[in-house]
């Protein structure tokens, strides 16, 4: 160890009281809408981030391009699950205002994050919360919002 003795380096370990390093693993279910992908929090980094056990090319069965939207949601087996449209991006700065992306992370993984926010907060998610991700059905987005407008000569006059 670049000329230090091993002893130098911390108390002996026993092999046999070491654990394999096993991530949970992300599965496919049928929903309501269609394929969900079902996965979990593994940890939360100190700006809220919130890294996925997920893979992105599992992603890509559910959307294939960068700005795909997806729906993302929290406790679907409870009385009130929050679902959020997620969008997915290439990189953390590319998150719109006021919504979530999904981003592979330095790990190689999925994570969860909100622009200039902590998804952790957000979401109320922490290690071990179970998300769902599916594609975005139309009726996803709910009705429209339309104002009426009038349409006329512009005034003369200057302002």
């Amino acid at each position: 160890a670049n000329g230090v003795p091993i002893t130098e380096l911390g108390p002996e370990i026993d092999p046999a009281t070491l654990l394999p390093g096993v991530l949970p693993i992300s599965r496919f279910e049928s929903g309501e809408h269609g394929q969900e992908l079902v996965c979990e929090v593994l940890w939360v980094d100190h700006y809220g981030n919130c890294q996925l056990n997920v893979d992105p090319l599992e992603l890509l069965s559910i959307t294939d391009s960068p700005g795909g939207e997806v729906m993302v949601t929290v406790g679907a087996g409870s009385a009130t699950p929050d679902e959020r449209v997620g969008v997915r991006v290439d990189a953390y700065d590319q998150i719109p205002a006021g919504r979530i992306g999904l981003v592979v992370d330095s790990s190689g993984l999925l994570s969860i994050a909100v622009a200039r926010g902590s998804a952790a907060r957000e979401l109320e998610l922490g290690e071990g919360i179970e998300l769902r991700i599916r594609d975005l059905d139309p009726s996803d987005r709910g009705p429209g919002v339309s104002t009426p407008v009038q349409l006329g000569p512009r005034p003369s006059g200057g302002f």
